[in-house]
């Protein structure tokens, strides 16, 4: 029964679970060049769009708020 159970244990390239090994190299004809990629379209003149998803700041301060907005004065 163990034939039917196909063995992914040696396609490692494509498996980002497997433990990266420290002393191999990157395939470097797979991944893209960004240093060649054309940047002429980017005006240089005009401050960067940066984008800040903000919902974890949001989630962290909502919880650390107390349970009851109100003190011994009120």
């Amino acid at each position: 029964m163990t034939d039917d159970i196909a063995d992914n244990t040696t396609d490692n390239d494509h498996n980002s679970h497997q433990a990266l090994d420290p002393k191999a190299l990157p395939n470097f004809d797979t991944m893209p060049n960004v240093a060649l990629m054309d940047t002429s379209h980017v005006d240089k003149d005009q401050p960067p769009f940066i984008l800040v998803d903000g919902s974890y700041y949001l989630f962290r301060t909502y919880h650390a708020l107390p349970k009851t907005m109100q003190n011994s004065q009120v």
